[in-house]
């Protein structure tokens, strides 16, 4: 199989700052079926209460929604449901990477995480 590539931009919007970070943007290859995780950490490692993960061709719809310490499934995508999850749902030390599983040459599109961290 192909190795698919796909840009991952990760965009860092603080609801403690009015200012918004912007992160390094990664290039992260897989093959077609492969598991992957894509890396994000948050600076500080302060607590985060909501992590969303999206990509711009599927708004409103996102990839994964943390929010009230839950997956949130209500508007995610069908195409992403029981293949995402967080690599920590406690998120320890700043930890917000995402798990895709079962990669499709659908995956290789630009996808961003923003993240809301309480005081």
């Amino acid at each position: 199989m192909a190795a698919l590539a796909f840009l991952v931009a990760l965009y860092l919007f603080l609801v403690s700052s009015p200012l918004t970070e912007t992160a390094a943007q990664k290039n992260i290859s897989a093959t077609s079926g492969q598991n992957v995780s894509l890396p994000c950490q948050v600076p500080n490692n302060k607590h985060t209460a909501i992590v969303k993960w999206t990509r711009p061709d599927l708004e409103p719809e996102y990839l994964l929604l943390y929010r009230d310490d839950q997956l949130d499934p209500e508007n995610q995508h069908p195409s992403y449901k029981n293949r995402v999850d967080l690599l920590d749902r406690q998120m320890k030390d700043g930890d917000v990477s995402l798990v895709l599983k079962n990669m499709t040459t659908n995956d290789r599109e630009h996808m961003s995480v923003e993240f809301f961290r309480e005081n």
